[in-house]
């Protein structure tokens, strides 16, 4: 009997099986999957589409950052929403909303490291934030964050990995 562990994040809960070896072999995988499509597919051909595979549990839905115009395309695969669990006042957390809110302005999509001199976000940023962040892929993007039903999540933002060898290609 496989034993099934849920865990809480930002945009609801989510359930994983507890045999990390086999995961780890089916994310590795699924990257070469999408490597192999790259390399034998036309950058605008079917075989290109990147869907999550099914051993995930439940596809992304992808509609809420479409509609926001906050989708940076098939190119790239949303890593997850990232919030500061460290905020325990409720004016931290209007600070961090605020900081958000203004690193985006009129912009659905900034680059992290450019993201990441913006000093008000940098200072509403947990520790762990800026540490990953900083250790990102340099094409790595940000966007709002929205939940499953669609609903803006004020004080999150969504972090989108590049699939390299799909951008890569179009530059």
């Amino acid at each position: 009997m496989v034993k099934r562990n849920t865990y809480n994040n930002a945009l609801g809960n989510n359930t994983y099986l507890n045999k990390s070896v086999e995961n780890k072999a089916l994310g590795k995988k699924f990257i070469n999957e999408l490597e192999n499509r790259s390399k034998s597919s036309k950058p605008n051909s079917p075989n290109t589409r990147i869907t999550p595979p099914d051993y995930l549990g439940r596809q992304i839905n992808y509609s809420p950052y479409k509609a926001n115009d906050c989708y940076p395309g098939e190119k790239y695969l949303l890593v997850g929403a990232s919030y500061n669990v460290e905020i325990t006042t409720t004016k931290a957390k209007r600070t961090r909303i605020n900081a958000i809110d203004t690193l985006f302005g009129k912009h659905s999509t900034i680059l992290a490291s450019k993201a990441l001199k913006n000093p008000g976000f940098y200072e509403s940023l947990s520790h762990f934030e800026r540490d990953w962040l900083s250790k990102v892929k340099p094409k790595t993007v940000l966007t709002r964050a929205y939940s499953d039903n669609g609903e803006l999540v004020n004080d999150a933002f969504a972090v989108w990995r590049p699939i390299l060898s799909l951008v890569d290609k179009s530059n």
